[in-house]
């Protein structure tokens, strides 16, 4: 379906006019100047249950602050755009300075806090992160997790070199 069709085959709210037993009114007024609703903000009936109470009260406040200058309506973005970019899961932690956003300032705070680290252990005599153990070298060969090898069903004899391909 193109665009124009399904938008008219849309069911738009009004998004600013909640009814009592739940749902919106229908987007639209017969006149704006006897009529007693406020400057609608009007969106498709399943954008509206998409958003939250704070997101369609934001809406419906910047709709009505911006007024209507012309004979044409004015648009305002449903959802504002910090909005829609909240960090999410792990990207808190590389926030550094909380200010909503990663960025290079973010990454230099985070290799800082990291340099202080490992000036620490150096000087209570540990040993650094990367030389700590628990790498892959540490058990022998074919000993990983559960005793079964995982590098191919192959065994290489020592002292020998791999030449090729035949």
């Amino acid at each position: 379906m193109s665009g124009l069709k399904k938008w008219f085959r849309e069911n738009w709210v009004d998004i600013g006019a909640p009814k009592k037993g739940g749902g919106y009114e229908k987007c639209g007024r017969a006149r704006a100047d006897g009529s007693g609703r406020p400057y609608p903000k009007c969106v498709p009936a399943a954008k509206a249950a998409s958003m939250s109470s704070s997101q369609r009260r934001s809406a419906v406040i910047r709709k009505r602050a911006a007024g209507n200058v012309g004979p044409k309506p004015t648009n305002v973005k449903t959802i504002k755009a910090s909005e829609g970019k909240m960090l999410k899961g792990k990207q808190k932690k590389l926030d550094a300075n909380k200010d909503g956003k990663i960025s290079g300032d973010d990454f230099a705070m985070l290799r800082k806090n990291k340099d202080v680290r490992m000036q620490k252990k150096d000087a209570m005599g540990e040993a650094p992160e990367g030389m700590m153990g628990g790498g892959m070298y540490d058990q022998p060969m074919g000993m990983e997790k559960g005793g079964m090898s995982k590098r191919g069903i192959g065994a290489a004899i020592r002292g020998t070199t791999f030449k090729g391909v035949f």
